[in-house]
């Protein structure tokens, strides 16, 4: 099934100062990198997250990434240390966590469509969706109590493509 908010991801995560900001933010306050990715997707159709809707997602993807993601990227980190590991292994570990991650992707997509969520391509209405992510993110860091997203975050992504 084709997943736009998997296509957007993908491109989104690979623009300048977007990877190190969401590794920054796990890292730091646990945050779940592709409920962040789902904030900034759902904001950027200009579809807002409420806090019962955020909830429901996390426990829809709990499972899956507590026994799966979590478990993954522990030994992906574990043997990027160590002297036995060699660029192939890395590699495929990355592949594997990368699939990982797309299930969970694929589920919240699902739940979109569920939910009748209309998904404008992932292109809302110019200044709005800006506003519509920063919302959907400051819903989902709130609930995890590390704060407000800056508004000049590389998170956001506006209409024209630029922050």
């Amino acid at each position: 099934m084709k997943n736009p908010f998997w296509d957007y991801s993908l491109v989104h995560y690979a623009r300048p100062e977007v990877a190190q900001c969401c590794l920054t933010y796990q890292d730091q306050y646990g945050v779940n990198i592709n409920l962040l990715l789902f904030c900034c997707w759902l904001g950027l159709s200009g579809v807002r997250l409420e806090r019962q809707e955020l909830a429901e997602i996390q426990v829809l993807i709990k499972p899956w990434d507590s026994q799966a993601i979590q478990p993954l990227r522990a030994v992906r980190q574990f043997m990027s240390s160590s002297p036995l590991s060699s660029d192939v292994m890395m590699s495929r570990l990355q592949q594997v966590e990368l699939m990982a991650e797309q299930v969970i992707q694929d589920d919240l997509f699902d739940w979109c469509l569920r939910k009748g969520i209309t998904i404008n391509n992932g292109m809302g209405s110019g200044l709005q969706d800006t506003e519509c992510q920063i919302k959907n993110l400051n819903v989902y860091f709130l609930s995890l109590g590390c704060g407000v997203v800056p508004e000049n975050s590389p998170l956001f992504w506006s209409i024209n493509g630029d922050q």
